[in-house]
C-alpha cells in the first residue's frame, strides 16, 4: 500500500505544470530529484537540464545559472536537440536583461535564438526574441523607423508559419503597437488592434489589447475613449476571476485614468488614486496574512516540527508520511491528533504530517477524507532503511503535482 512510483514521464508532466505555474521553488527540488534518476544519456536529460537552467533564471540564483550554463552549453550545442540550444540561448538573454540588467550583454544571445527559431520554425520563440530585442534597441536609442522595420520583418516570419496560433501572433505585437504609436500612427494600432479583438482568445490577451489601444487612445488625446477603454479592462478583471490577483494590470489601468484625469484636469482624479493606492496597499497586507496565519497554526496546533527535525524523527521510526495541499490543515490536524502519535512541518505548497503506525491506504482515506480530496494527498508507508526521507517527500510531492495536473486537465476538457 502506499504512493504509486512516478515515471520519468510522468514526473516530467509534473515538473511542466508546476513551472507553468510559477512555482519555481517547488519545481527546482523536483527538477534536482528528477536528474538524480536519470544519465547524460537518457533522450529528456537535456530537457530537463533546460528546464533546471529556467528554474534558476525565474528564482534569480544567478551564481547556480551560470555554474549550470558553463557546465551543459557545449554539451547541448553538439548533442541537444533543436529547442534545447534555442531555449539556452533564449535563457541566457533573460539572464542578462532582467537579472543582470545589462543588455549589451543580452542583445547577442538573443539575436542567436531568433535565427535558431526562424531556422527551426518556432513562432513563440520568434515572438519573444523579436520583441525583447526590440525593446534593446529602443533603450539604445535606435531610430523607430529602424525597429520598425526589424519587427515587420520577423512578423512576417510568424504569419507564414503555418503552425502559429492566434495566441503567439497577437503577443508577437506587443512592441509593434509601442513602435506605431511613438510614430504617431494611430490609426493603424486602431485598426489593427480592433482587428485582433475579434479573435477567440484568453481574457488576459484580449487585456494587454485592450491596454495598447488605451495608450493609444490618450496619447492622440482621445480622452473619453481611452477611459472608456480602461472601464473596459476593469470590466474583464472582474468577471474573471483567474484574473484578480494581477494586480499589475489594476496598476497599469489606473496609471491611464490618472494620467487622462491630469490632463483633463477632473475631479476623479483623486478616485483613481486612492484606486490606486489602494491595490498597492493590498498586496503588502496579503502577504502579512499569510505570514500572521502561518504564525497562528504554529501556535495553535501541536507537533509542528522544522523541516530538519522533522526528516531526523521520521528516521527514527517507522509509520505512515503523507503531504497535503490543502486549506483545511486545521481541520485535519485536529482529527489525526484524537486517534493518532504524530508530527507535522511546512513545505513550500504543502504540509507533511507523519503518523507513527503504519496505517492502511483505507485508513489514511478515512482519516483525510472528506477534507482532502484524492487530487489534494498523497501517503507511503515510510521505513527508514528503504528510503530516505527527503527522497520520500521529493516523489510524493511529485505524485501531488501530477494528481493535480490530472484533475486540471479533467476540468478543463
Amino acid at each position: 500500500m502506499g504512493t504509486k512510483i512516478l515515471n520519468e514521464k510522468q514526473l516530467i508532466e509534473s515538473l511542466k505544470f508546476i513551472m507553468n505555474q510559477a512555482r519555481y521553488a517547488e519545481a527546482r527540488e523536483l527538477c534536482e530529484y528528477i536528474l538524480l534518476r536519470i544519465t547524460s544519456e537518457h533522450e529528456v536529460y537535456y530537457q530537463v537540464q533546460m528546464m533546471r537552467l529556467e528554474i534558476y533564471m525565474n528564482l534569480y540564483e544567478n551564481e547556480q545559472f551560470m555554474a549550470l550554463y558553463h557546465t551543459i552549453k557545449d554539451e547541448i550545442e553538439v548533442q541537444g536537440e533543436p529547442i534545447d540550444r534555442i531555449n539556452m540561448s533564449l535563457f541566457v538573454g533573460h539572464y542578462f536583461m532582467f537579472n543582470i540588467k545589462d543588455n549589451d550583454e543580452a542583445l547577442p544571445y538573443y539575436q542567436k535564438s531568433l535565427s535558431l527559431a526562424i531556422e527551426f520554425c518556432n513562432p513563440q520563440i520568434i515572438s519573444i526574441a523579436m520583441n525583447n530585442i526590440a525593446v534593446i534597441l529602443y533603450e539604445k536609442n535606435e531610430k523607430p523607423s529602424t525597429i520598425l522595420e526589424f519587427l515587420e520583418f520577423h512578423m512576417t516570419h510568424l504569419e507564414n508559419l503555418s503552425d502559429v496560433n492566434d495566441l503567439t501572433y497577437i503577443e508577437g505585437h506587443g512592441m509593434y503597437f509601442r513602435t506605431l504609436i511613438s510614430m504617431k500612427q494611430y490609426e493603424k494600432v486602431q485598426s489593427k488592434i480592433k482587428h485582433l479583438l475579434t479573435y477567440n482568445v484568453a481574457p488576459f490577451i484580449h487585456l494587454k489589447l485592450y491596454y495598447h489601444l488605451a495608450l493609444c487612445q490618450f496619447e492622440e488625446e482621445e480622452y473619453i475613449e481611452s477611459l472608456e477603454t480602461c472601464e473596459k479592462m476593469l470590466a474583464i478583471l472582474r468577471d474573471n476571476p483567474s484574473l484578480h490577483d494581477l494586480l499589475y494590470i489594476y496598476l497599469e489601468v489606473y496609471d491611464i485614468m490618472m494620467r487622462v484625469a491630469t490632463v483633463q484636469n477632473s475631479p476623479h482624479y483623486a478616485l483613481y488614486e486612492k484606486q490606486y493606492k489602494g491595490i498597492l496597499e493590498k498586496e503588502q497586507t496579503r502577504i502579512q496574512q499569510h505570514l500572521t496565519k502561518i504564525m497562528n497554526l504554529y501556535e495553535v496546533l501541536p507537533c509542528y516540527e522544522p523541516n530538519e527535525n522533522f526528516y531526523r524523527k521520521m528516521n527514527q521510526d517507522f509509520g505512515t508520511f503523507f503531504v497535503l495541499n490543502t486549506n483545511d490543515i486545521q481541520r485535519i490536524l485536529s482529527k489525526v491528533s484524537g486517534k493518532y502519535a504524530f508530527i507535522w512541518t511546512t513545505f513550500t505548497n504543502s504540509y507533511g504530517v507523519y503518523i507513527r503506525e503504519e496505517l492502511t491506504e483505507e485508513e489514511v482515506s478515512i482519516l483525510l477524507l472528506p477534507l482532502a480530496k484524492y487530487e489534494n494527498y498523497t501517503f507511503c508507508q515510510f521505513k527508514s532503511n528503504k528510503d530516505t526521507p527527503k527522497n520520500c517527500y521529493i516523489h510524493m510531492q511529485a505524485t501531488l503535482y501530477y494528481q493535480e495536473h490530472l484533475a486540471t486537465n479533467m476540468i478543463q476538457m
